[in-house]
């Protein structure tokens, strides 16, 4: 499963710095992103985890204001919405592995079902003689 990623916009908030020099650093290998196909061209991708390490390796003093805020208004500190995301996302994995389960049982049932039923009978279709085509 993928980890959490955000876009330059939401890289340079958190870490308090120019969207380029967040995109600079991805391609100095400071930062962990991915170039991806967005609505007006390539974009990058930065993960969240490489992120989180910049901004405490930079520590807390270093952010901007702005990025103080928009976590208040976003609900609360950071990491706790990157922890409740990868919460989240491992109880979609325990509720589709479930998911798959109920699917193969619900299958062999249908199977079970089938052969207990007496086979369908198919009638075929009258035939009408080719001089009534037109009428």
């Amino acid at each position: 499963m993928p980890d959490l990623e955000l876009t330059t916009k939401q890289a340079s908030i958190e870490l308090g710095i120019a969207a380029r020099t967040v995109r600079d650093w991805v391609q100095r290998g400071k930062l962990v992103g991915r170039m991806v196909v967005g609505r007006r061209g390539n974009e990058w991708r930065i993960s969240a985890d490489s992120v989180a390490k910049q901004a405490a390796d930079k520590g807390a003093g270093g952010k901007r204001e702005a990025a103080v805020d928009i976590g208040r208004r976003g609900g609360g500190d950071y990491g706790l919405l990157i922890a409740e995301v990868r919460s989240l996302r491992e109880e979609n994995a325990a509720y589709l592995e479930h998911l798959e389960r109920l699917t193969i049982e619900f299958e062999q049932l249908r199977v079970s079902v089938q052969r207990l039923l007496p086979p369908a009978r198919v009638e075929e279709p009258k035939k009408r003689p080719w001089w009534r085509f037109w009428q």
